[in-house]
């Protein structure tokens, strides 16, 4: 199951994670907390869906199904993060992937001191498994260092995945899996391309699905580290021939062969 927001070019949020999970064989499900009017390029406009309505599609699907994992994405204010922990709390068995969204990646932000402590307070410590890049790490723990992620990991027992995608090495990126017992670092080439659009929502949904086929997290997280790795490798030249205006931070093709 995704919580997420709605992207209407279909390159990250919800969409890139039902692609995702579909790829990786897994049936996905949906809770929806915002609408968006947005290209590659921005997210022109946004419509928070109200909490009720939040709460009544996850109610909705929690109360029929077994779920055996959820990934949260964009939440579009500290209500609905409340809202969904609140309910996620009677359901502790189930694996929760926590991609900390605070902004595009095409550079449109919504992040807010109530939402960064929501995150932080409510559903951090619900997380398995939370997973920021260096710039929303830096905004959730200011000043942080990988010793001080690993002793936020023990207090919570959370994993982290600190992705280093946003690195300045221009030919290696290196993740840090953390949790209380140790640092994993997990390096791969860097792929340059003009469609890294939905990176994030794609890693963290790869790590659910991961999870829901039976997998540990260490090892659903090595295997969802390759199939973003491959999905951007794949996804040189796509929908460039489509697209009108400048080609950068397109969507990937999320529908590889593995």
């Amino acid at each position: 199951m995704t919580i997420a927001g709605s992207d209407s070019c279909a390159g990250a949020g919800i969409q890139a994670d039902l692609k995702t999970f579909q790829t990786l064989q897994c049936y996905g499900m949906s809770v929806i907390t915002a609408t968006t009017a947005q290209n590659h390029l921005a997210i022109n406009e946004m419509h928070p869906i109200p909490v009720t309505h939040v709460e009544t599609q996850l109610n909705t699907l929690l109360d029929e199904y077994d779920v055996a994992a959820i990934k949260t994405g964009m939440f579009a204010n500290a209500e609905q993060i409340e809202s969904v922990t609140r309910i996620l709390n009677n359901y502790a068995q189930i694996p929760l992937i926590v991609d900390p969204v605070l902004g595009s990646s095409s550079g449109t932000e919504w992040e807010s001191h109530t939402l960064v402590e929501a995150i932080k307070n409510l559903l951090l410590p619900r997380a398995t498994m939370i997973t920021p890049n260096f710039v929303e790490a830096s905004r959730l723990f200011p000043d942080y260092s990988i010793s001080d992620l690993q002793s936020i990991s023990e207090n919570t027992n959370t994993a982290i995945l600190l992705k280093g995608g946003h690195g300045i090495d221009e030919t290696t990126v290196t993740d840090s899996f953390i949790n209380k017992n140790d640092v994993l670092t997990i390096r791969h080439e860097r792929i340059s391309t003009l469609n890294s659009h939905g990176t994030g929502c794609t890693l963290a949904s790869a790590i659910a699905a991961n999870i829901a086929l039976g997998n540990d997290l260490q090892n659903s997280t090595k295997a969802a580290i390759d199939y973003v790795h491959q999905t951007l490798s794949n996804s040189r030249n796509y929908l460039h021939d489509s697209c009108k205006n400048e080609l950068r931070n397109l969507p990937m093709n999320h529908t590889i062969k593995l």
